[in-house]
């Protein structure tokens, strides 16, 4: 299987299961371009706040200034989401979520997140089973 093949099929099983990952989350969007990037799949959380959730097989760099890229954008430009989405807000008391879904994340990442100052970053590991 080719790795965009993976990509593809994780992004999809994402959004299907988006409420194993946290009760209440629901899929706004998926492979959406916000700024220079595509996020994989953008959810809204119980709270009305807004969730961009990046997947992939390895959590690495390129990774991470995809998110870098898509949440800088969607706080400069919050008024073009919120009329994508009307039921979200984005202000500096509710900025998006970062989550990211991947079945490794080395520790190097997680140091690399923390250094980031997203105000709120979750990490999931996923299992594939055949």
């Amino acid at each position: 299987m080719r790795v965009d093949v993976a990509d593809d099929k994780l992004q999809t099983l994402v959004a299907e299961n988006i409420d194993a990952i946290e009760p209440g989350l629901v899929v706004l969007d998926s492979r959406l371009l916000l700024g220079h990037a595509t996020i994989d799949v953008v959810g809204l959380d119980a709270n009305g706040a807004l969730v961009l959730i990046v997947t992939g097989l390895v959590a690495n760099e390129e990774m991470l200034l995809k998110a870098v890229e898509v949440y800088s954008w969607c706080r400069e430009y919050p008024q073009s989401l919120e009329r994508l989405y009307p039921s979200c807000v984005i202000s500096d008391d509710r900025p998006p979520r970062m989550v990211f879904v991947v079945e490794r994340m080395p520790d190097a990442f997680h140091r690399k997140i923390k250094q980031m100052g997203f105000p709120e970053v979750d990490c999931v590991e996923f299992r594939l089973l055949d």
